[in-house]
């Protein structure tokens, strides 16, 4: 039986430069991976066993969702804590500042994390 990890989560980011905002953005969050593509393609995206996390990038938010298969335990969780610390340095470090946000991973063994930030 897999156990499936859920990742739901909105960020509110800001930048002084516009004119390459995308680009500079997904460069920091990494490449999306589907199932078709897994070991075609490099990522830095948390990943299961059918694909990576995903994400949108719209009007002053980055949305990320995922369903990863057979992603859980502690090793796997470490993995979000850490990829959610890294891309946040990451964007500081490419002035994209990065404001509230809140993100949410839950499966049935680990049960729920959440990430949030707020200037309140």
């Amino acid at each position: 039986m897999s156990i499936w990890t859920y990742v739901i989560g909105v960020v509110e980011f800001s930048t002084n430069k516009s004119d390459d905002i995308i680009p500079r953005i997904e460069k920091c969050l990494g490449n999306i991976v589907e199932y078709e593509d897994i070991g075609k393609y490099g990522t830095k995206l948390p990943m299961g066993s059918e694909g990576s996390l995903t994400y949108e990038i719209h009007n002053g938010f980055i949305i990320f969702k995922g369903d990863l298969r057979d992603f859980y335990g502690k090793k796997d969780m470490k993995e979000l804590d850490d990829y959610f610390t890294n891309i946040f340095l990451e964007l500081k470090q490419n002035k994209i500042y990065v404001g509230d946000y809140v993100i949410k991973s839950w499966n049935e063994t680990d049960g729920e994390r959440i990430w949030k930030y707020s200037y309140e």
